[in-house]
C-alpha cells in the first residue's frame, strides 16, 4: 500500500464528483452490511460530505475509483476508515443534561440494594457520553456503591480516542464546573494543552467495539439504564425493531432506555412505556 493511501502526507485538494446512483447504492450496501447503517437516497448528501474526506485523503477524484480501492486487497483496511468517517457523529459532554440527571436519580434508588449497577452507552463515539455519566454517578452515589459502564461504538478510531480520554479545554468547557476539577488532569499533547480524564473514572468504563445493526448483541444483559441516543435514526425500520428488541432483552425489568430527542419507540409500546421525553421504561 503506498504511503499516500496511509495518509502519511496531505493529498492534493482534489475536486470530487458526486456518486452515480449505482455508486451510491454500492456504498450504502457496504455500510449496511458491515456497520448496520441504512441510508436512503434522500441522505446521499450526508454520505457524500463524509466520504469525500476519504477520497481527498487518497487523492481520488471519483467514487468509482474509491469503490475499486474498497474491492482491492487494501479494501478491508479502507473499509474501517470509511465506517469511521460515516459513523462518527456530533457529540459533547453533558449533551441533554436532563438525561444524566434521570440516570443518576434512577441509580440512587437502586444503590441501596447493594448489587452492582450496570449502565450502557451504546454509540459512545469519542467518550463524552459515558464519561459524563461516570461523573454524575461518582458524585451522586455513595462511595461504597458498585457500578460500571459499558461503552460501545462501531468506530474503532472513535473508541481509541475515548479510551485515551484526552480532550481540549474547549471540549471540557461543556462540563459543569463542579465536575471539572475532580474529573480531569492537565497535560500536554502534540497539538497543545489537553485535559485527561482521571484514572478513577476511566476504570469505571469498559470500551468495546459493537455493531448495533447485527443481532443478537454479543454481550451479557441485566442493564439498569441504556443510553442509545441519535443512533436509531440511521437504521431502517427492521433494524430499529431488532435493536429495540435486543435492548428490551438486555435491560432488567423496570430498567430504562434513553434515546435521542428526535427519536421515538413507535411500534413497541407493549415493551416500553414512556416516562418523559426520550426516556422509556422496560415493561
Amino acid at each position: 500500500m503506498n504511503r499516500r493511501r496511509q495518509g502519511a502526507w496531505p493529498a492534493p485538494d482534489v475536486a470530487v464528483a458526486s456518486p452515480s446512483p449505482r455508486e451510491f447504492a454500492r456504498l450504502s450496501e457496504l455500510l449496511r452490511e458491515h456497520a448496520g447503517l441504512a441510508f436512503d437516497p434522500g441522505k446521499s448528501s450526508l454520505i457524500e460530505s463524509r466520504v469525500r474526506r476519504r477520497l481527498r485523503a487518497l487523492g481520488l477524484a471519483d467514487y468509482g475509483a474509491y469503490l475499486r480501492v474498497l474491492d482491492s486487497g487494501d479494501g478491508a483496511r479502507e473499509l474501517v476508515q470509511l465506517i469511521d468517517v460515516v459513523a462518527t457523529g456530533v457529540t459533547r459532554f453533558f449533551r441533554e443534561p436532563d438525561h444524566f440527571a434521570f440516570a443518576a436519580a434512577a441509580a440512587r434508588r437502586l444503590a441501596s440494594g447493594g448489587r452492582r449497577l450496570h449502565f450502557w452507552s451504546a454509540g459512545c463515539a469519542t467518550g463524552e457520553e459515558p464519561y459524563s455519566l461516570a461523573m454524575v454517578l461518582r458524585a451522586d452515589l455513595p462511595a461504597s456503591a458498585d457500578w460500571r459502564i459499558l461503552a460501545t461504538d462501531i468506530s474503532t478510531l472513535a473508541l481509541q480516542r475515548a479510551q485515551r480520554g484526552n480532550y481540549t479545554p474547549a471540549q471540557v468547557a461543556a462540563v459543569p464546573r463542579r465536575f471539572q476539577a475532580t474529573s480531569f488532569a492537565a497535560g500536554a499533547g502534540p497539538d497543545g494543552d489537553i485535559l485527561r480524564v482521571v484514572d478513577d473514572l476511566k476504570q469505571r468504563v469498559l470500551f468495546r467495539r459493537l455493531n448495533l445493526g447485527r443481532v443478537p448483541f454479543p454481550i451479557r444483559g441485566d442493564f439498569d439504564v441504556v443510553f442509545c441516543r441519535n443512533v436509531l435514526i440511521y437504521f431502517d425500520p427492521r433494524q430499529r425493531a431488532d435493536a429495540l428488541a435486543e435492548f428490551h432483552r438486555l435491560l432488567r425489568p423496570g430498567g430504562h432506555l434513553i434515546v435521542g430527542p428526535s427519536e421515538t419507540l413507535l411500534g413497541v409500546e407493549d415493551r416500553f412505556e414512556r416516562r418523559q421525553p426520550a426516556v422509556y421504561r422496560r415493561v
